[in-house]
This record gives C-alpha cells, structure tokens and sequence, in this order.
C-alpha cells in the first residue's frame, strides 16, 4: 500500500482514482498511516455514474436513494480537481446521460409492454445457500427468477432475473394517464 507525503497526495490519489475509473474499479479508501482520522473513501466518477444508471433504470425503487449522495460527490470532486468550464460540462454530460437515458429506456420498454426486471447474478458455493437465498427473496415478496446453475471452479454461478414491482406498477400508470 502506498504512503503519500501530504503535498504530493492530492494529485497521486487523484490520478489513481482516474485510471481505476477507466478500468470500471470503484475507488479507492485513503488512510490516516497514525490512525487518528477514519478511513475515508473516494469513488470514481464512472463509478457514481454507473450506480446512477441502475437508479434511474429502476427509478420508483432505488433513485431516492442513489442520487443525491452521488450527485453531491460528483460536484465536490469536480471542484476538488478544479476542473475547467470545459472537463465540468463533459462530467455533467456523463452525469445527465446517466439520469436520462436509463430512464427513458424503462419507460419505451414498458411502452413496449416488457416487463421491468434486474439481472444480477450470484456465486455460491452450494447449491443449498442458492436454494436459501431464493426463499429469502420470495419471503420478501420479491419476484425472482433463478436460472439454472452453471458450475464453475469452486460452485456455482447463478442469474437472477427480479421482477421491479414498483417501478413496473410506476411506469404503467404514468403511461396509461396518472400524474406524479
């Protein structure tokens, strides 16, 4: 683990935040080495973007929670990195489109009269902490559909299609005529 003098961390932490945003990496978490300031992390722009595209993709669920904090960090960090006119309009671009285009793609999909669902996958070990899981979810009340198990080198990797009720019922509603 690098240790940064004071002066030169800035811009080298900056830098590593950069490439680790190129490589769709999340961060990273700065350290006091004397441990007197807690742990703080910095998350890659690309990062908050991408978190903003599943908000917004799945907006009546998970946008209230997902925008403002990354919204705010994005701002900090443009002003942090005194960013030109120029790089602070390219990071609001990526900012909007991450916003904008998710959301009208759920509200064509639903005009489409496709269902709005999240893919995700999980890797377990045994196929009976797969098998917990689903009814974890369905005690939820979350509808969840579990794809066959595909083995790999130490158990299995499953894909989930869950069912986005809300945003479903949502998005339904506003295209037959409801208000917000």
């Amino acid at each position: 683990m690098p240790l940064f003098d004071k002066e030169s961390a800035p811009e080298r932490i900056k830098q590593i935040v950069i490439k680790l945003g190129r490589k769709g990496r999340e961060g990273v978490v700065m350290k006091d080495p004397e441990n007197k300031l807690a742990p703080l992390k910095y998350t890659c722009s690309e990062t908050n973007c991408s978190d903003l595209k599943v908000a917004f993709r799945y907006y009546n669920d998970y946008a209230l929670d997902f925008f403002v904090s990354r919204a705010v960090r994005e701002g900090f960090q443009s002003l942090e990195w005194m960013e030109s006119a120029e790089e602070r309009k390219v990071r609001a671009l990526r900012l909007g489109e991450s916003i904008l285009l998710p959301l009208v793609d759920t509200i064509q999909r639903k005009q489409r009269k496709e269902n709005i669902a999240q893919k995700v996958q999980i890797r377990v070990r045994s196929l009976s902490t797969a098998r917990e899981f689903e009814h974890h979810l369905h005690r939820c009340g979350i509808r969840a559909i579990f794809d066959q198990p595909v083995p790999e080198d130490d158990g299995y990797l499953i894909r989930i299609t869950k069912t986005i009720m809300s945003t479903n019922d949502k998005t339904q509603a506003l295209l037959d005529g409801e208000t917000w």
